[in-house]
């Protein structure tokens, strides 16, 4: 990984999945607790 991208000093990740029905995105805590999660369905077709 490109330095400018990861910081294992940060507060904070974000994490992304794009899946074949739906996109999932969190945010979690160093100590890793879920800050907050987003699901959301895909379009079919």
């Amino acid at each position: 990984m490109s330095a400018g991208w990861y910081d294992a000093q940060s507060a904070y990740a974000i994490g992304v999945d794009i899946g074949g029905t739906k996109i999932n995105a969190g945010i979690v805590s160093r100590s890793g607790e879920v800050l907050h999660s987003l699901s959301l369905s895909t379009l079919v077709g």
